[in-house]
């Protein structure tokens, strides 16, 4: 695919901000923890949480072990699951 043929939900959260590699696994930790420790203070199970984003089970598993570096769109699908704005979710990150 050509950069001029990506659309912007094709493009990867970390990818868009520009992260240098180091900082990827960094900032990726930080938000794939975020995204667990709220999930299990809010009560929801992983596979009500991925039923309400639209997205299977094991995606958000991986996503919050470190196996998947998830979508922007994704992640608004996740903050909204969270009851969290996009802004809040990676507030700090």
């Amino acid at each position: 695919m050509r950069d001029d043929q990506i659309k912007p939900h094709d493009v990867h959260f970390l990818e868009a901000m520009g992260c240098d590699e180091p900082d990827k696994s960094h900032h990726l930790k930080l938000l794939a923890q975020r995204i667990l420790e709220t999930r299990q203070k809010r009560g929801l199970s992983l596979e009500s949480l991925a039923y309400s984003v639209g997205i299977s089970k094991g995606n958000l598993s991986d996503i919050e072990n470190l196996k998947r570096n998830p979508r922007y769109t994704t992640l608004v699908a996740i903050a909204e699951g969270l009851d969290l704005t996009i802004s809040e979710l990676l507030d700090g990150i």
